[in-house]
């Protein structure tokens, strides 16, 4: 029998294959506008992109493997990439103003930071279920007859 992943085996709720998968998706049009970049001749972006894949690769992974501290590395690697991404959008906002980059960027903004808020909001309804106390249901049967027999 196979064991179960350490990170399910440590109470925490891995992040979902979704989740991972859209690490992926976003790695891969980093990968792409790096391309797009190298090929135009334009290296000061290419490389940032490139590096951002990777990193994002490596979170997509960790998620899609099952790794131990699969969340803590995905979150990690989606707040890097978004403020890469925050840089290279004031850099290109401030300078070059091209608007396909300017509309790549803040669409792959967009999409890291609804990322990172699912990977911060997963663990952090496990941090209140675990702190919140636990409430007892309220009493539906206050009947008068319920009174005098004790039952209330």
């Amino acid at each position: 029998m196979t064991p179960a992943p350490q990170a399910l085996q440590s109470g925490r709720r891995a992040p979902s294959r979704k989740t991972g998968m859209a690490i992926a998706a976003e790695a891969a049009t980093f990968a792409l506008a790096s391309a797009v970049h190298f090929t135009t001749g334009f290296t000061d972006a290419a490389i940032p992109e490139l590096v951002i894949a990777a990193v994002l690769g490596a979170g997509s992974s960790a998620i899609l493997t099952q790794r131990a501290h699969a969340r803590g590395i995905a979150t990690g690697t989606a707040a890097f990439a978004t403020f890469g991404t925050v840089l290279g959008l004031t850099i290109i906002a401030t300078g070059r103003q091209d608007a396909p980059d300017l509309t790549y960027h803040a669409s792959i903004l967009a999409a890291l930071a609804v990322t990172l808020t699912v990977l911060l909001r997963q663990d952090g309804d496990k941090k209140q279920q675990k702190h919140e106390p636990q409430r007892q249901p309220a009493r539906t049967d206050s009947h008068p007859d319920n009174d005098r027999q004790g039952l209330l």
